[in-house]
């Protein structure tokens, strides 16, 4: 099937040609500007782009050069340029970058455009898959010659979950392909695999083990312990009116994770619903130390990887003077899940990254009290301490966290 990057802000048009090109057995990646066509560039190989190079954000230009220009990871993707108009500097640079044609839009109707693409791709090699596209594993594949994938468990930011039998080891493992932007530099991808064999280092009953790390045809991957059950969100709802005591054994299972890890200076900095594991018999496992860190490591390098989940995160981590080696960074965050899971809503609910950031930098939480009048008040105090908007006035440590949670008690 081959692959067609539609970079369009008209939301119409955007439709239109996606269910033509659907219709001809096409794969499509839809683009409304230039971030959003980047990151579809570092994961797949399209066959061709059709762009209309007009579009509020003025980064037409800008845009045709990432395709095509000196900086371009693959430049011998055809790009096909409609215009809504014959723009002479725009015509200009898509001729210098090599585009196969520049249409105008009410001069070439939709069908057109369609019958020009599969002309232009007729006699052209299908494009490779993305060394980095984790979409192209699948069921029966075997990687580096040792893990066989079984299914498709997960996915997220930074890559995807697989689950895979290890033929060396002869045991199921899980199997995490990390999407990594092909153009850092070579210094830089070994902090961050260095980063993450640090976290080998947190041994304990509640943290996920990490097994190995490595990279193969260009694929990086992390194998780790498989766990079997499902994440704190999906716990949840399978087991709707847990009560407080089960809820409470859970967050001391957590702090019990995350206090190993700290005492031999390791942060998580990502701590979130989905990576907390819970097997069938209720015993909590901590996924994903690591590899927050790691991305961190090249913060300054890459805009395409971040630290944390924005939901999550610790207000101070938008400073740029952030110690992101404090453990602080982890109560905040794990009192935040605290706060979701014992109430059913998260305390700040903005609707971009931005607007989640300056919530947690300055709005006001919401108390559980005031959502329901019976919620216990001494949880209440330990929650909203551990995700206090100023660190000195949170837990300072887990073995706070802890003796706080040991404390409570309740009666269902």
């Amino acid at each position: 099937m081959r692959t067609i990057l539609i970079v369009e802000e008209n939301r119409m048009f955007q439709k239109m040609y996606q269910n033509l090109l659907t219709g001809r057995n096409f794969e499509i990646l839809l683009a409304s500007n230039y971030n959003e066509c980047v990151r579809h560039l570092q994961t797949t190989t399209p066959d061709l782009v059709l762009m209309n190079p007009i579009n509020t954000s003025n980064d037409g230009i800008s845009i045709m050069e990432r395709i095509r220009g000196p900086g371009a990871v693959n430049k011998s993707i055809p790009l096909l340029v409609i215009s809504p108009k014959d723009d002479i500097q725009l015509r200009k640079e898509a001729q210098r970058l090599g585009a196969v044609d520049f249409l105008i839009k009410h001069l070439a109707p939709p069908k057109a455009v369609i019958k020009r693409i599969e002309s232009i791709l007729e006699h052209r090699q299908p494009a490779p898959r993305h060394a980095l596209d984790p979409r192209s594993l699948k069921q029966g594949d075997v990687l580096d010659d040792r893990y066989e994938i079984l299914e498709r468990v997960g996915k997220g930011g930074q890559g995807a979950v697989f689950r895979a039998h290890d033929r060396r080891l002869e045991e199921e493992v899980a199997l995490k392909i990390l999407i990594l932007n092909p153009e850092l530099a070579e210094e830089l991808l070994e902090t961050f695999l260095r980063e993450v064999k640090l976290s080998r280092k947190v041994a304990h009953s509640n943290v996920v083990r990490v097994h190995d790390v490595g990279q193969s045809g260009g694929v990086h991957y992390i194998t780790m312990e498989f766990v079997s059950g499902s994440d704190l969100n999906q716990y949840i709802y399978d087991n709707w009116g847990i009560g407080y005591r089960q809820l409470k054994d859970i967050f001391v299972q957590v702090a019990q994770a995350l206090n190993a890890a700290h005492q031999i200076g390791i942060v998580h900095r990502d701590i979130k619903p989905q990576n907390i594991l819970i097997t069938p018999s209720g015993h909590v496992k901590v996924a994903d130390f690591g590899i927050a860190t790691a991305a961190g490591a090249m913060l300054k390098s890459t805009s395409e990887l971040s630290i944390g989940t924005p939901d999550y995160m610790a207000p101070e981590t938008a400073q740029p003077n952030c110690n992101l080696a404090d453990p602080r960074l982890d109560i905040y965050s794990m009192g935040v899940v605290m706060y979701e899971t014992f109430t059913g809503v998260l305390p700040y609910e903005g609707k971009t990254i931005v607007e989640k950031i300056q919530l947690h930098l300055e709005g006001k939480v919401r108390l559980p009290s005031a959502l329901n009048p019976h919620f216990p008040r001494p949880l209440e105090h330990v929650i909203l301490t551990a995700m206090h908007r100023w660190p000195s006035k949170r837990f300072q440590d887990m073995n706070e966290v802890l003796v706080a949670l040991h404390r409570l008690r309740f009666n269902q």
